[in-house]
């Protein structure tokens, strides 16, 4: 007898700015600023509360041409077998002059446009499952950014590669970013984006368009590995089970052609995030 589930989600997101007790004066002055998500889940018979994100940050300028970020989250488990957790998000410090901006330390990764956007003015509840598995989550580096009063804006960094939170580079090669967005007509911007290592390279293809109230947005991502990642996993996988002769034998190593999960045979074929058309005013 076949079973159906039914999978609800409502989330509630809360932003703002929460004053200091003494704040100082002045353009330099330092910012509290936070926002809560919560949601409730209802899968079939069983419904659930848990608090999808709490963020609490302080923000200011050190110099005129020098600003920071410190930025943690906390993050409830939302069942019994998971414990909540603290974790920074944002640990860096920017540099301005003129139309250049340089981003020292932890932050977000300049590859897809769906990752880039807050949180609180996503469209739906979560990132796309694509966004999820090929985009880089924020990391440890330096990025540029140029961004004019024209309709060209270019971004570009280099990072560790390890992902967020992580201040070792462990296998010794960078992730190298490269992003460009144009804007040739008002409300319509179009993107292309690549990351690399010696082994992996991920485009990104991006579009925009916002009419009034009204945006469409798209995006499409794809990941090639070379045939150098399947020999190095599978010979990090032998020697893994040559010390452990208890370990079972795995799947052939991850390449474009023989994925390991489902969600990355999703990823890897590039297949596009999800276009969404939604009311502005509602984020």
């Amino acid at each position: 007898m076949r079973s159906t589930s039914l999978r609800c989600v409502l989330s509630v997101a809360a932003a703002g700015a929460l004053p200091l007790a003494a704040r100082a004066q002045g353009p330099t002055a330092p910012k509290v600023t936070g926002y809560v998500q919560t949601r409730f889940e209802a899968i079939a018979d069983s419904a659930l509360f848990k608090v999808r994100r709490a963020r609490l940050g302080v923000q200011g300028g050190l110099t005129p041409w020098a600003s920071y970020k410190l930025q943690a989250e906390l993050r409830s488990g939302g069942t019994g077998a998971t414990a909540a957790t603290v974790a920074a998000t944002d640990l860096y410090v920017a540099l301005t002059h003129g139309p250049w901006i340089a981003t020292i330390g932890q932050s977000k990764t300049p590859l897809s446009v769906e990752f880039i956007r807050s949180s609180t003015v996503l469209e739906l509840p979560e990132r796309s499952m694509v966004v999820d598995s090929l985009a880089p989550n924020r990391d440890v580096g330096v990025k540029i950014e140029w961004n004019s009063t024209g309709p060209l804006t270019l971004n570009g960094g280099v990072f560790n590669g390890d992902g967020i939170n992580r201040a070792a580079n462990r296998d010794k090669d960078f992730l190298y970013m490269a992003r460009a967005v144009v804007r040739p007509i008002a409300g319509l911007h179009l993107g292309a984006a690549a990351a690399g290592k010696p082994d992996t390279t991920t485009w990104d293809i991006e579009g925009t368009l916002e009419r009034g109230r009204v945006a469409a947005r798209a995006e499409y991502l794809w990941r090639h590995r070379s045939p150098r990642t399947s020999r190095r996993e599978a010979g990090m996988r032998s020697r893994r089970t040559s010390c452990n002769p208890s370990a079972s034998s795995s799947s052939a190593g991850f390449s474009s052609s023989t994925p390991m999960t489902p969600r990355a045979a999703i990823a890897s074929r590039g297949t596009p995030a999800a276009p969404s058309i939604s009311s502005r005013g509602t984020t």
